[in-house]
C-alpha cells in the first residue's frame, strides 16, 4: 500500500480551495470585509411599547410550493384516486 504524501493530504498546496483550513480562512476573511446585516428584533421602537406587543417577525424567504397529483393516494374533487 502507497501512502499519500504531504501535500496530497494537506490540499495540494498553497490556497488549494478544497482544503479545510484554506476555506476555513477564506470564510473568515471574508465575514469580516462583509458589513454587518444583524438586525435586532424587535426594533428599539416597538420594544419600548409595553402596551401592545410586537408584530411577529417576517416570514421565511423559502415557501414550500404544494403538491397536487403527485401521491400514489389523493382526494381530488371528493374522489380517492388510486394508482393503476
Amino acid at each position: 500500500m502507497v501512502r499519500k504524501g504531504f501535500l496530497s493530504v494537506t490540499g495540494n498546496g498553497v490556497n488549494h480551495p478544497n482544503d479545510y483550513g484554506h476555506r476555513l480562512y477564506a470564510d473568515v476573511l471574508t465575514r469580516d470585509l462583509l458589513p454587518d446585516t444583524t438586525q435586532e428584533w424587535p426594533p428599539p421602537a416597538l420594544a419600548s411599547n409595553s402596551r401592545h406587543p410586537p408584530p411577529p417577525p417576517p416570514p421565511p424567504a423559502f415557501v414550500p410550493r404544494q403538491r397536487r397529483g403527485h401521491w400514489p393516494l389523493e382526494l381530488q374533487r371528493g374522489r380517492l384516486n388510486l394508482p393503476r
